[in-house]
């Protein structure tokens, strides 16, 4: 068992121990992942038949299909698909259209990461191009 801490919501911290799955796999090791309240993970536990692990498989790799096929789809079109971070605002809707995408399911949520990074970026780009018109504007009303 790992020991781990977790701080509580009050800030409090907890001890939390990681159960391991009480499986063995083909060469005697013990399984690695996290163990349900049975002792056993899910692909190890024994009253899960094969065709239970088969029909879950073949729908993990229907999901998965239908991802990469939305993937594609968006690569295709992703040259047409207009982006303005040129102000505040614009961020700001491009990160609730985001938001949204990853809510549906349409965009996962690591990628996600991606274009919150850009995102940021051009809001301070934004910061910094105001605070430049700001000075020479300020500049400009001085040289009068």
């Amino acid at each position: 068992m790992e020991k781990t801490e977790v701080v509580g919501s009050e800030g409090v911290v907890q001890d939390m121990a990681r159960r391991r799955c009480a499986g063995r796999n083909a060469s005697g090791k013990r399984c690695g992942r996290s163990s349900q309240p049975n002792g056993w993970c899910w692909m190890c536990d024994p009253n899960i038949t094969d065709e239970q692990r088969k029909a879950a498989r073949s729908k993990g790799g229907v999901q998965a299909a239908k991802q990469a096929a939305l993937l594609a789809a968006m690569k295709a079109g992703a040259a047409d698909i207009e982006v303005d971070l040129s102000t505040p605002l614009a961020c700001r809707r491009l990160l609730e259209a985001l938001a949204k995408a990853v809510l549906i399911g349409a965009v996962h949520p690591q990628r996600s990461n991606a274009l919150v990074a850009i995102a940021n970026a051009a809001s301070k780009a934004n910061e910094v191009q105001v605070m430049l018109d700001l000075q020479a504007e300020l500049e400009r009303e001085r040289s009068r």
